[in-house]
């Protein structure tokens, strides 16, 4: 009975210890996208004044 209750322990630990590692690899793989899709350096054109060149 004891040792069957430290087993399970045990799992439970590993469990919520790898639970906690993909909660933070999943929050900063989020902001490595948000900082992607959302930079403001990108060269992109843009409403804001800015004009396309246009190649004939």
């Amino acid at each position: 009975m004891v040792r069957t209750k430290l087993i399970l322990t045990s799992f439970l630990n590993v469990v919520g210890i790898l639970r906690t590692a993909w909660l933070i690899f999943e929050r900063q793989a989020a902001h490595e996208r948000r900082a992607t899709v959302f930079d403001p350096s990108r060269d992109d054109p843009t409403s804001g004044g800015h004009k396309m060149k246009v190649e004939w």
